[in-house]
């Protein structure tokens, strides 16, 4: 009778192993019908420029929300995993070098400090790489390099043209010493007035870190130029500008403003900022309906309206969904070819790669008039 006993018993357990391993074995074949990316990200989400962070990951999220469903339809998984390269180069190598033991199949980051600080690691992976960085100096084709962000090198052309047509004496650059900003003066905006008979009477490159701008706005009121050009991040523009309301600097399209501008006018008050020209991408001028309606989601979810790395990561988070579902379908095609054969109407204008990597560029030049921006009349 134990024999018996201890017979059934081992059957019963046999029966039961079978079936466990079955079930394993389903729920494996399930989870290899799903087509898994992992998309590495490397950006600031502590330092002085965690908000680029924070901007990315706003712009990113919405786009997975909106593409839940398609996504499951598909049988896709796409899955951002987020890493804080706390501001600085060295912590975006140490991230860097996390995630490739990990693995990932995709890689983005940024700003241009710390994109450069990994350029060389993440090429050597053969992976594609998409960066959030202005700086127009580092990508080409050929090196899975890709930005699906503004261009520093075309938003100088749209600087130096607005210049030619004011036609100044005199033209002032205050900027911070980082590598893209730095690159942008000297090779291309400082020349270019020089080429042009234009007097530089304030060439100021102030430290990243600095907050406090009084003995700077009063260089700029003492050299007096006819147009100056400058480039911060938010907080730091917003005291520039707060400091040249208060010292009588600011006049209607004197001040020239980086991209960085469309994230101060949701901190100033409107008035301070009257007058100031920058470029803009198409969601802030446009007004279809299928861009208030984003524009009215994102305010939905987030509080406020959205900035332009927001709407670019946006853009960016639905280009990788498409070229990885034309891949799905088409495994034959390399990544690459896939991305350059995207193309739709995103938040941010046209969405289409251009051969060196580079988001095909489609922003306006605007001056802020009347607390919104309107396009600049001819000859302005």
């Amino acid at each position: 009778m134990k024999r018996r006993f201890i017979r059934i018993q081992s059957i019963l357990l046999l029966g039961l192993l079978s079936l466990t391993l079955f079930s394993c074995k389903d729920r494996k074949k399930g989870k290899d019908d799903i087509q898994r990316i992992v998309v590495a990200c490397n950006f600031p989400e502590s330092g002085p420029l965690k908000f680029y962070g924070e901007y990315v990951r706003n712009g990113i999220n919405m786009a997975m929300e909106e593409l839940k469903d398609s996504l499951a339809a598909a049988k896709m998984d796409i899955f951002y995993d987020f890493q804080d390269n706390e501001s600085s180069s060295n912590g975006a190598i140490t991230v860097f070098n996390g995630q490739k033991a990990k693995g990932f199949d995709i890689y983005f980051s940024g700003v241009t400090n710390q994109t450069v600080a990994i350029l060389e690691p993440v090429k050597s992976t053969g992976k594609p790489h998409f960066i959030i960085s202005f700086d127009p100096f580092n990508i080409e084709k050929g090196d899975n390099l890709y930005r699906p962000y503004l261009d520093m090198d075309k938003e100088g052309k749209c600087m130096n043209e607005y210049v030619a047509q004011k036609a100044p004496k005199t033209v002032g650059f205050l900027y911070q010493n980082i590598t893209s900003t730095q690159a942008q003066v000297r090779q291309n905006l400082k020349p270019f007035a020089e080429a042009n008979n234009i007097k530089v009477v304030l060439d100021e490159c102030y430290d990243v870190s600095v907050s406090d701008f009084k003995n700077i706005v009063l260089k700029v009121k003492k050299a007096n130029p006819d147009v100056l050009i400058m480039y911060g991040f938010q907080d730091q523009l917003a005291e520039i500008i707060k400091g040249f309301n208060v010292n009588g600097i600011k006049k209607d399209g004197n001040l020239v403003c980086s991209f960085d501008f469309l994230d101060v006018q949701t901190v100033l008050d409107p008035s301070l900022l009257d007058g100031i020209v920058t470029n803009v991408p198409q969601y802030v001028v446009d007004n279809a309906d299928r861009i208030n309606a984003w524009k009215n989601a994102f305010k939905q979810r987030y509080g406020r309206e959205p900035l332009f790395t927001e709407a670019y990561a946006y853009d960016m988070a639905y280009t990788i969904y498409y070229a990885t579902k034309m891949q799905k379908g088409n495994p034959a095609l390399s990544f690459d070819e896939c991305l350059m054969a995207v193309d739709f109407d995103g938040m941010t204008g046209r969405v289409k790669y251009l051969e060196n990597g580079q988001q095909e560029y489609s922003v306006q030049p605007t001056i802020f008039r009347n607390n919104a921006f309107v396009f600049l009349p001819e000859g302005e």
